[in-house]
């Protein structure tokens, strides 16, 4: 009995000291490992070489080449717009060159000058936007231009031109714009530039190598001619047409202007004069 009794006081300080032990286990949190989350793939940094996404047999210098150096034409790579043969094909309405044609014409020769060192403007460039673009967002250029463009900023006018798209200019093909031929009124055109879209591309700076009247201190943003401060725009041509679309910073005025060649009228000295009617109407109504 007296043995028993130590038995079972023993047992009962073995039992106290499990229930202690029980009372003291905390549920331990389950330490959540950091993984490195893997970023989905989206539009690639500005920075990037194109050689994470245009293989090499498309751009030979692809290693070496920086997004922003395509799009503030600091990449080096020529143009096609002075080249003879492509002049005389347009002229005579041929039949647009395929992306190979244009790709061993231009993007596959030897660079003007080494990337981010010049400037040089420059359409090829613009074509390997377009591809990186569409590659990414899985979407044809006319869908992005509808998703991201036209319809968010209510642009009805806004299209992607294919093709023959205009019977008065004598079998012209759309095609032969090869980074894209985009058609826009002239009110839609200026709602565009002053835009959100369009105002934060004023940045990656390349100095233009030329002035004139108009352009005093010229630099080349993301897809913007800029002079830091004063205005920012672009100019545009094609057959039949000529076009520039400024935004005034001083005066908070952006003009538009899409003429006829044969009027035969600067469309940038247009858009001066417009920009002058508009402040003179303003102040005669203030």
């Amino acid at each position: 009995m007296g043995a028993g009794g130590v038995g079972d006081e023993k047992q009962e300080r073995k039992n106290k000291k499990k229930k202690k032990k029980k009372k003291k286990k905390k549920p331990k949190k389950k330490k959540k490992k950091k993984k490195k989350e893997r970023k989905k793939k989206g539009p690639e940094p500005r920075g990037s070489p194109l050689g994470v996404r245009i293989p090499d047999a498309t751009c030979i210098h692809s290693r070496k080449i920086k997004i922003c150096h395509l799009m503030n034409h600091s990449s080096g790579i020529s143009d096609y717009g002075g080249l003879q043969e492509y002049r005389d094909d347009v002229e005579n309405r041929k039949f647009p060159w395929s992306d190979e044609k244009f790709i061993e014409t231009t993007i596959n020769n030897e660079l003007l000058f080494e990337p981010g060192t010049g400037f040089a403007y420059s359409n090829p460039g613009y074509w390997l936007l377009k591809r990186i673009i569409e590659i990414e967002s899985g979407l044809s250029f006319d869908e992005l231009v509808e998703k991201y463009i036209a319809k968010p900023l209510d642009l009805s006018s806004i299209k992607v031109a294919h093709r023959i798209f205009d019977d008065s200019l004598n079998g012209y093909y759309a095609e032969w714009v090869w980074h894209g031929l985009v058609l826009a009124n002239a009110t839609d055109v200026a709602f565009f530039m002053t835009s959100d879209k369009v105002s934060r591309l004023n940045s990656y700076l390349n100095k233009v190598n030329y002035k004139d009247e108009f352009w005093q201190n010229p630099f080349y943003g993301l897809g913007l001619m800029v002079e830091p401060g004063i205005k920012y725009g672009h100019l545009g041509g094609g057959p039949g047409y000529e076009a520039a679309c400024i935004k005034f910073l001083d005066a908070d005025i952006c003009a538009c202007a899409i003429l006829s060649i044969d009027k035969k009228i600067n469309p940038l000295r247009q858009v001066m004069l417009e920009k002058e009617s508009t402040i003179s109407d303003w102040k005669d109504n203030h």
